[in-house]
Parts: C-alpha cells; structure tokens; sequence
C-alpha cells in the first residue's frame, strides 16, 4: 500500500490540474468574442474612429484659435502702447465757429408806408 501513495498523490495532482486546465479552458472560451458580438461592436468600433476624427480636428481647430487670440492680444497691446506714447492732445475744445448775425427782420407793427 505505501508504494500506492505516491502514484495516488500523483493521480489527485493530475486531477487537480485537469480541473484547472477545464476552468482556464472556460474561461478562454468565454473571453474570445463570438461573431455576434463582434457584428454588435464594428458599429461601436465605427463610432469611436468617428468620435477620434472629430476630436483631432477640434483639437487643430482649438490650436489656431489659441495663435489668433494670441495675434490679436499682441496686435492690441502693441497700439495701446502706440496711443500711450504719442503725445496728449491739448485739453483745449475747439468752439464751433460763430454765425454771422442777420439783419434784424421788419417787424409787422410797424408798416411802411409806401407813397
């Protein structure tokens, strides 16, 4: 009998891997798709490349309005420092120019009289 335990001890440590190589063997099945679920993820799959596409472009997009904005700030800084050196213009208003009286008009109660 003791020359049998070590083949039992054998047996149980092959049975015991076979059972764990039936588990792994499940588990495999189940992790690679079927042709179902890879019809059910090529729209998806579609989808995120379309998702990819328009974010790169928003991102180029961002991209250029950031170098405008920067264009113009540099453009406005640049002529507020123009209009800050340049000098004040006298703080004397110029009056509108005077028009020139008109002769008195004839008044009514006082007719002429015409010989």
């Amino acid at each position: 009998m003791q020359q049998l335990e070590p083949i039992t001890r054998d047996l149980a440590a092959v049975r015991s891997s076979l059972e764990q190589l039936a588990v792994k063997q499940e588990q495999m099945a189940q992790a690679v798709p079927s042709f179902e679920s890879v019809q059910q993820l090529e729209p998806i799959t579609r989808d995120l490349a379309a998702v990819r596409s328009s974010l790169e472009q928003l991102t180029v997009k961002q991209e250029q309005m950031a170098q405008n904005i920067a264009t113009l700030q540099a453009v406005v800084e640049q002529d507020i420092r123009l209009k800050m050196s340049s000098p004040l213009p006298s703080q004397a208003v110029p009056l509108p120019p005077r028009k020139p009286q008109q002769p008195a008009a004839q008044s009514s109660r006082h007719p002429q009289h015409n010989p």
